[in-house]
C-alpha cells in the first residue's frame, strides 16, 4: 500500500512539473521540439507487439513511415533490434518507471521532446499506469481502443476514457482485425493481413536444417496445453524429427530435466533472446505452441504452425484468418470467452485435447509441406 501511495504521489508531482513545462513550451512556441504526426503505443506482450508491427509494412502502401513512432515495453525491445526501417521505436522500462522518480521524470521529458499530432493507444488491456503515461505527453489528439478493464473499477475506466478524444468501440473483438480497421481509417488504405515468410524486422537467411519448434509454455499455465501432453508429443515426433524447445528462463527451470530424457530433443528455453528465437522459428519446418506470443511470431513469419488454443479469449487473437499452413486445435465448450475465469477444476477446453489428435494434425501438416 505504501508503494502505491508513493507512486501516485510521484505521478501528481510529475503532473505539476509537466504543467510548468507545458507553459514554458507555449512561451517559446515549441521551437525546440521535433514534430511527428503519429505515435502508436502498445504496452502489451509479445503477441500484441507482433500484431502492431503491421506498422512496419505500411511503406508498401505508400505511407510515409517517417511520420510514425512506436512506443513499447522495454522488456520486448529485443524483438525489434534488427529493424532498419523508418518507424522510430521508443521504449519504457516499467520496473524503473514505477520505482524511480528520476527515471520517471527523465523518460517523460524525453518523450515530450517530440510533439505528436495524434497518439493511438493500441494496448488491448489498458491500465491506470499505462494510460497515465500518455496523458503526460505533448499531443493534440489522443485515441484508444475500447478495453475490458476487468481488473479496474468502472469509476476509473470512465475517468480515464474521458481523456481520449475517441474510444473506438467497434464490435470487432479480434486484435488483428481491430488493427486493420483502425489503420484503414487513419491512412485511408485497404490494409489486409499478408504472411511475409521472413522476419519483417530484418532480412533473414534460411538454412537447410530440418527441425520442429515446440513452445509448450504460455504466460499462465491456465492458457497452456498440459506439459505432460507436450512431452508425449515430443516422444512421438522425435522418432523422425529433431525437436527444439523454446521459452524463457523460467521455462527452462521447469523443463530442464523433463526434456533432457528424450532423444533428438534440444531444450533452448531461456538460452536465446527474442530475436534469436524468431530466427529459429523462421527456419523451422513446423511450429507447435499455445495461444502465446511465440505463436504470433510463427504466424507473422509464415512458418507452418499448429496452435493449441483454449477458450478463455477465443477469437480475440486466434483463430484468425484462413491460411493453408495454419491449424488451430481447440475443444469447443459452451463456456468459451470466460476471460480465463474457469468454472471447472481444470480447463477442459485444453486438457481434453488428446495427444493423438495433435500428433495426427502434425503429420498431416508435415506431409502437406513435403517434409
Amino acid at each position: 500500500m505504501e508503494k502505491k501511495i508513493r507512486f501516485f504521489f510521484q505521478c501528481f508531482l510529475i503532473y505539476f512539473i509537466i504543467k510548468g513545462i507545458s507553459y514554458y513550451d507555449k512561451l517559446i512556441k515549441n521551437k525546440h521540439k521535433s514534430k511527428v504526426k503519429y505515435l502508436f503505443v502498445n504496452f502489451g506482450q509479445i503477441g500484441d507487439l507482433v500484431i502492431s508491427s503491421i506498422l512496419f509494412d505500411l511503406y508498401e502502401k505508400n505511407i510515409n513511415s517517417k511520420n510514425i513512432c512506436l512506443l513499447v515495453d522495454e522488456k520486448f525491445i529485443k524483438l525489434f533490434e534488427d529493424y532498419s526501417g523508418d518507424v522510430k521505436i521508443f521504449s519504457i522500462n516499467f520496473e524503473k518507471y514505477v520505482s524511480s522518480f528520476r527515471y520517471k521524470l527523465k523518460i517523460i521529458l524525453s518523450l515530450r521532446m517530440i510533439s505528436y499530432e495524434q497518439i493511438y493507444n493500441l494496448t488491448s488491456s489498458r491500465r491506470i499506469l499505462t494510460d497515465s503515461i500518455l496523458y503526460l505527453l505533448d499531443y493534440k489528439e489522443l485515441y484508444c481502443f475500447n478495453d475490458n478493464w476487468k481488473k479496474s473499477k468502472s469509476i476509473f475506466q470512465n475517468l480515464f476514457n474521458k481523456r481520449y478524444k475517441t474510444v473506438f468501440t467497434d464490435t470487432e473483438n479480434n486484435e488483428y482485425n481491430r488493427h486493420f480497421l483502425l489503420f484503414n481509417k487513419i491512412f485511408k488504405k485497404n490494409i489486409k493481413y499478408e504472411i511475409k515468410n521472413d522476419i519483417t524486422f530484418s532480412n533473414n537467411v534460411k538454412n537447410s536444417e530440418t527441425y520442429i519448434i515446440i513452445a509448450p509454455f504460455a504466460s499462465s499455465a491456465l492458457h497452456s496445453w498440459p506439459l505432460s501432453k507436450y512431452i508425449d508429443l515430443c516422444r512421438l515426433l522425435s522418432n523422425e524429427y529433431k525437436i527444439i524447445i523454446v521459452g524463457n528462463k523460467n521455462d527452462f527451470e521447469v523443463s530442464r530435466d523433463i526434456f533432457s530424457n528424450i532423444n533428438n530433443v534440444v531444450n533452448l528455453a531461456g538460452k536465446t533472446n527474442l530475436l534469436e528465437v524468431a530466427y529459429l522459428i523462421s527456419n523451422a519446418k513446423l511450429f507447435i505452441g499455445n495461444d502465446s506470443g511465440l505463436t504470433h511470431i510463427a504466424f507473422k513469419l509464415g512458418t507452418p504452425l499448429i496452435g493449441i488454443i483454449g477458450g478463455g479469449a477465443f477469437g480475440y487473437y486466434f483463430p484468425f484468418g484462413q491460411f493453408p499452413n495454419n491449424k488451430f486445435i481447440f475443444n469447443k465448450l459452451d463456456c468459451f470467452n470466460c476471460n480465463w475465469v474457469c468454472k471447472y477444476k481444470t480447463p477442459y477446453c485444453l486438457d481434453n485435447i488428446s495427444v493423438d489428435n495433435v500428433y495426427k494434425e502434425c503429420l498431416t501438416m508435415l506431409k502437406k509441406i513435403n517434409v
